[in-house]
């Protein structure tokens, strides 16, 4: 399988974030956290999330209930992961390394880098400039600066919508990473149902195999899998969040307790949503330029749409998860030449990954009175909101244009996928 032809600018510019910042944490931590003040943020040290993670480690070995307490991380977060990360060779138990500048947390990072890399590089500079845009933005910022477990998710299921384009050794690899990051985080098993776009013959041990992995790394430990889920804690509706309950909830909630309000803006917004697909599945035009769509753009498309749409679904997500939307971004771009609908989804991506600069600016301009957001910052809230939902409506229709009509829901023989385009 070839490698695809190297995009550095955006990976450069994240790398150069990189090390602009820790140089600063490991020479001058007290700028660094004058800088986050500066900025409105607190002044944690970087790694924070990667912090989480290793001090739940640290303190299950010392025979600490993680799930009820953890005292050994910062903040005292209880452990929300997969017990499997408990279970990690005693290394990550070491607080070493979370030393300056944190080997662990730059070795994710750069991880991600080379994810960006891999990505296909648009053609043009009006799509480049989007591409830059989305890829050093706030949000992929926030991922990297926390060093969360999606920065190493996005690297790993980057690494697997690239194999999906090979023969079925390297796609049988792909589901392996997608299980074992579901395993360590749940949301991306959504993954798993690209299995279904194989043969029966190849699904069926494909789906057995797949099935007693999981029941063998999960049954031993179900107990401690329900515990963390139960540490999934709702976040407030007005933060750096996004989901589907975020726009009916947040406005019943801003505007009291009006009858059937969330109820009404729920069918409404599931409507427009749904009719919205079935019109995209409907539109022969569209579904001939999927068909037509390069191979690593449509996995990575499929890869980055099912993640964004699993999660906006499920629940909410902090909004440093939008990095998932740099996978569905080159397909986005490519397919808006021509297309008006998709420029604006393109456009829609960066917009949506710089919110939290355009959430602060109108926070400042126009300060929250008694707790609540004022009515300038609520305007930007809705509208951010609006745009979720038809960005996710839009990816939900090129899933199934996809899967449906364009004849990639199922590879043509075993070991082949369905076409071989550049």
């Amino acid at each position: 399988m070839p490698l695809p032809r190297a995009c550095p600018l955006p990976a450069l510019l994240l790398l150069a974030g990189l090390v602009a910042t820790a140089s600063l944490y490991t020479w001058g931590a007290g700028a660094y956290f004058e800088l986050r003040e500066m900025m409105g943020l607190r002044p944690f040290p970087p790694f924070l999330d990667l912090h989480n993670v290793i001090a739940a480690v640290e303190c299950w070995q010392q025979g600490i209930d993680v799930y009820r307490t953890n005292p050994c991380d910062m903040l005292g977060r209880p452990h929300l992961y997969s017990p499997l990360w408990l279970r990690m060779p005693a290394l990550l138990g070491q607080p070493g390394w979370l030393g300056q500048p944190g080997w662990l947390g730059i070795g994710i990072n750069l991880g991600l880098i080379l994810a960006v890399a891999a990505l296909p590089c648009p053609a043009g500079w009006r799509p480049g400039v989007v591409t830059l845009l989305a890829v050093a933005s706030p949000d992929t910022a926030f991922a990297m600066e926390r060093a969360n477990m999606d920065v190493l998710i996005f690297a790993v299921v980057t690494l697997g919508a690239l194999l999906l384009a090979g023969g079925l050794a390297a796609r049988s690899l792909a589901y392996a990473l997608f299980l074992a990051m579901g395993l360590l985080k749940f949301y991306p098993l959504i993954l798993l149902a690209l299995v279904l776009r194989e043969a029966p013959r190849i699904a069926l041990p494909l789906l057995a195999a797949i099935a007693a992995a999981t029941l063998l790394a999960v049954l031993p430990l179900a107990g401690e899998f329900l515990r963390a889920l139960a540490n999934i804690y709702p976040l407030p509706w007005f933060s750096g969040t996004f989901g589907a309950g975020q726009l009916p909830e947040g406005v019943a909630h801003r505007l009291g307790q009006v009858p059937l309000l969330a109820a009404s803006i729920w069918l409404a917004l599931v409507a427009g949503v749904l009719l919205t697909a079935w019109g995209m599945t409907r539109d022969t035009a569209l579904v001939a330029r999927l068909a037509d769509l390069p191979d690593r753009h449509a996995h990575l498309l499929l890869v980055g749409a099912l993640l964004i749409c699993g999660c906006f679904v499920a629940g909410q997500s902090v909004e440093y998860r939008a990095i998932f939307l740099l996978l569905v971004l080159p397909a986005l771009l490519r397919l808006a030449v021509g297309s008006r609908r998709f420029a604006a989804a393109s456009g829609a991506v960066a917009l949506l990954m710089w919110d939290p600069v355009l959430r602060r600016l109108t926070a400042y301009a126009f300060p929250p009175g008694d707790d609540t957001l004022s009515l300038p910052s609520f305007v930007l809230w809705l509208l951010r909101e609006a745009l979720w939902w038809w960005l996710v409506a839009v990816l939900l229709g090129l899933l199934a244009a996809l899967l449906l009509r364009a004849q990639r829901g199922r590879y043509s023989a075993p070991g082949l996928a369905a076409s071989q385009s550049p």
